[in-house]
């Protein structure tokens, strides 16, 4: 309030003027009619000079001389003045598409864009005079961090709004603003456009009207159930948008185009669309002690006759390991991201990651060694590519590794390896005896500047590993209350909105409010939920079940979709389970919807945005969309791909676009996600050329292409006492060929997969069955047919045999 005082100033000539305009304009209408209800209706000539004197009066305020430095910390804020019933569909509308449009633009120039919509923050059976307190001083606030330039959209229509009497107002209110017969609408555009003669104000009226700043729109009007719904807003949304891109551009002086940073070392992964994290300060503190050896106490895994569990007594730790473990959706991914963006920053450390979750398909120890190796390469200055370490076997591989680790302790910086989700490997109890993670030290064979931190949820096979590991423990519980509480105070009060007491106590009711997931889901639809007066109903009705919970949510941005492309992004990220970059994911929806436009395709992945993520899976791969958790990727496939045929025509679709790339995109990246499309829509025949033939094949790993391989190999069984096979040789001359591909002795290399053959047991041998024999004489070599001498067996692969013998045939194979 203390921006306006009433202040009195001279040119009262002026003012007389126009006072005695309005008079004979009034007298004149008065002369042209002789009816006496129109007589009747006009004011006294004592209102109009009040509201004149009022008017007059607040023009002549002068603005305040100290302004803040508002261009230092740029923060656009939006006030949205309106009569509130009927334009509940335009501020839908506008918050639900325009305003996280607009806001991810602002984000991009370096800008925070917060609306301020007033459907929120006044409580029912609020006094009047607190009413306009809050109305008015969330406009002051606008107006003094753009230098009281503010950015103003008025939505006007056939209604006037609330007429405060002087009874509804303060003294100091009266003082300051009073203007006799003004609805609060009219006071929010006056003190917001008019007085400050503001470039930044909006003013849309529903009815075609002269351009400038007032702009007139003709939604169409529907009558649905009974109730007047208004639709077709694309028109006026685009107006906002563009104008407000305009104003902010101006105000704040930004760049067309600002580049944005692209640095492969830099940590992509977008958590939360909060900035803050809650509840969880206590154990991110110990992971940062554990990094940082200070004299800290951690729990152990201990095991009984018949279980695991956490032990109750705290010990020094005995090794470079610790774990932390939680349940799914208590805040694991996010804690791991925060640990590791804090030793990206920390000087004199090499961090390696590894998203589990985000590589699921590519999830085995093999796999995360390489991927480790390669980051020591760079750490170590040794000389290695992903190409020759995939050809090592697993026990030079981790021979391999040990020298490097040694090679890492005698450096001065700290390396550190953050592994997340380490349960997505289904580790089995009985691994303990086979050691899993065989290739980590198992002590403090390597100086303390060599860490690992590990998270997982209280499966037993990853219990098994760290207590055989002898790894500390961090465990994450879910919220209470408190945190509950604060969490929901914060992200509503990001978005400059607010839930009553009452309503908080209904949301902190539901038994899945501790869980981290389900209350920023929860959160998100209450942000976006339209109606505030019937708040309260959807509150309660929110499911507590989070599958559930789910499926609310799809079914109401489906309803929201009349393009079908939020239907069709959904699936593709859904049936994507390596992840795909978002870029792949428009033009492919575009393959499948021909007439769709960029501005639909921009409203659909904004609908989607607090189910995916965006992701590196390393630190030197693509940038991908995903979506944010397995919770969501189970109840996305449920609900939308629960039919085999939907699911086939996705990845008949997928497929095809990445075919049509294969000359033009990375061929890692190809090699990496084109299998499982084609294996999902049954292409069988492209998928042996892909992973055996093309020029794919030689990025796909042996153990990969044996999995891809599955499902097309024969499923015939061999019987070694039944002579129902015929047994692959080869010559003198083959044997001793090497394998292009490889570089194997073509002796070496399995029939399937081309991966090296570390053992020759007797139940390895390849064979054939009599249905795929038919073209192989026993007696002849099997690759160059000629009569065999000095025959050696082929044979296959650990991989390819999984303990039975069967058809090394591909029966769909050209």
């Amino acid at each position: 309030m203390g921006a306006i005082q009433s202040h009195m100033h001279g040119n009262y000539e002026e003012r007389f003027e126009k006072r005695v305009r309005r008079l004979n304009l009034r007298k004149s209408h008065k002369a042209e009619s002789s009816d006496s209800s129109l007589e009747e209706s006009f004011a006294s000539e004592e209102d109009y000079d009040e509201v004149d004197s009022a008017i007059l009066t607040l023009l002549d305020v002068p603005l305040p001389k100290t302004v803040s430095n508002f261009l230092a910390n740029p923060v656009a804020r939006i006030f949205i003045s309106s009569t509130f019933k009927d334009f509940f569909y335009e501020r839908d509308y506008l918050v639900k598409n325009v305003f996280s449009e607009l806001r991810e633009w602002c984000f991009s120039k370096n800008v925070v864009l917060l609306e301020t919509d007033l459907r929120w923050g006044i409580p029912a059976n609020t006094a009047p005079s607190d009413i306009i307190n809050t109305c008015l001083n969330e406009l002051d606030c606008c107006m003094e961090e753009t230098g009281f330039q503010p950015f103003f959209l008025s939505l006007l229509g056939q209604r006037y709004g609330w007429i405060p009497t002087k009874e509804d107002i303060t003294n100091s209110q009266f003082d300051s603003f009073w203007i006799p017969s003004a609805s609060i609408t009219s006071l929010e555009v006056f003190r917001g456009v008019i007085w400050p003669k503001s470039n930044n104000g909006l003013i849309l009226l529903r009815r075609h009207l002269p351009p400038e700043q007032l702009i007139g729109y003709s939604p169409k009007v529907e009558l649905c159930d009974g109730k007047i719904v208004i639709c077709d807003l694309e028109e006026i949304g685009a107006v906002v948008m563009n104008f407000f891109k305009r104003a902010i551009s101006h105000t704040f002086s930004l760049e067309d185009d600002l580049e944005q940073s692209n640095d492969e070392q830099k940590l992509y992964f977008d958590v939360m669309d909060i900035p803050f994290f809650i509840g969880q300060e206590a154990a991110f503190s110990k992971l940062k002690g554990f990094i940082e050896k200070e004299n800290l106490q951690f729990p152990k895994i201990e095991s009984s006759s018949s279980s695991l569990h956490i032990s109750e007594m705290h010990y020094t730790p005995e090794s470079n390991f610790l774990c932390l473990l939680g349940e799914s959706g208590t805040g694991k991914t996010t804690l791991m991201v925060q640990l590791i963006k804090y030793l990206l920053k920390r000087q004199h450390t090499h961090t390696f990651y590894y998203f589990c979750d985000f590589n699921s398909h590519l999830c085995n120890e093999r796999n995360i060694l390489i991927q480790m190796l390669l980051s020591l390469a760079d750490f170590t200055l040794h000389d290695a590519s992903a190409d020759e370490l995939e050809k090592l076997n697993f026990d030079v591989l981790i021979a391999r590794f040990n020298d490097f680790l040694v090679d890492a302790t005698k450096r001065d910086k700290l390396c550190v390896f953050v592994i997340d989700a380490v349960n997505i490997m289904n580790l089995q109890p009985s691994d303990l005896s086979s050691k899993p993670f065989k290739w980590l030290p198992t002590s403090q064979t390597y100086s303390s500047n060599i860490k690992f931190v590990f998270s997982s949820t209280f499966d037993e096979g990853c219990l098994s590993m760290f207590s055989h590991h002898n790894s500390s423990v961090v465990e994450l519980q879910g919220f209470d209350e408190t945190h509950a509480q604060l969490f929901i105070k914060e992200y509503f009060s990001t978005f400059s909105k607010s839930l009553s007491v009452d309503q908080e106590q209904r949301l902190l009711s539901k038994s899945s409010s501790y869980n981290i997931l389900w209350l920023n889901l929860v959160c998100d639809e209450l942000r976006l939920y339209g109606n505030f007066e019937l708040l309260d109903n959807f509150i309660d009705n929110i499911p507590a079940d989070i599958s559930k919970l789910l499926y609310n949510i799809l079914q109401r941005i489906f309803s929201e979709d009349s393009s079908k492309s939020t239907k069709q992004m959904l699936l593709i990220v859904a049936l994507s389970v390596h992840g795909i970059p978002e870029i792949f994911v428009n033009e492919i929806i575009q393959q499948c919807i021909p007439n769709i436009t960029q501005m639909e395709l921009a409203r659909a992945r904004r609908q989607i945005k607090h189910l995916v993520i965006h992701f590196k899976p390393t630190a030197n791969q693509l940038v991908r969309l995903r979506l944010r958790h397995q919770h969501i990727i189970t109840a996305c496939r449920e609900i939308l791909a629960k039919e085999d045929e939907v699911r086939s025509k996705i990845h008949f679709e997928i497929s095809n676009y990445f075919m049509d790339k294969i000359s033009s995109l990375n061929t890692r990246y190809l090699a990496e996600i084109l299998p499982e499309h084609l294996i999902g829509c049954k292409r069988y025949k492209d998928l042996i050329f892909i992973v055996t033939a093309s020029q794919l094949s030689s990025h796909i790993s042996a153990p990969l292409k044996s999995r891809y391989l599955q499902h097309v190999r024969c499923k015939q069984i061999i019987h070694m006492n039944v002579h129902n096979f015929t047994a692959l040789y080869l010559c003198v001359f083959c044997q001793r060929r090497v394998d292009a591909k490889t570089g194997y002795l073509v002796s070496d290399v399995c029939p399937i997969c081309q991966g090296y053959v570390h053992f020759k047991r007797a139940q390895q041998e390849a064979k054939l069955c009599q249905k795929h024999s038919t073209n192989i004489h026993f007696q002849t070599c099997y690759m160059c047919n000629f009569k065999r001498q000095q025959a050696v067996s082929l044979y296959t692969c650990n991989w390819c045999t999984k303990g039975l013998s069967t058809c090394v045939s591909l029966v769909h194979k050209v």
